[in-house]
């Protein structure tokens, strides 16, 4: 399966590479999908909703949640899961 072979490419481009390297490493979301072309209904929709989902999980909706403005001020939120 072309999913496993990347996978194992990666991981092993991972180990052999310098940490901020690894850190720092940007996925492209077009390869990510066409690496399940080929794949079945259910893994394409899986993978479709984990893309999505890190789409919107980004460093500017980090801080919408864990911060808020008070008097103009943008400040940490004393419990931002609540």
């Amino acid at each position: 399966m072309v999913v496993n072979r990347f996978y194992q490419e990666a991981i092993v481009n991972f180990a052999l590479a310098p940490f901020f390297d690894v850190w720092y490493y940007e996925v492209d979301v077009d390869e990510v999908l066409e690496a399940f072309k080929r794949s079945s209904k259910k893994d394409k929709k899986r993978t479709q909703k984990v893309v999505e989902k890190a789409l919107y999980s980004t460093q500017e909706h980090t801080m919408e949640k864990l911060t808020e403005f008070v008097d103009g001020r943008r400040q940490i939120r004393n419990d931002p899961y609540f």
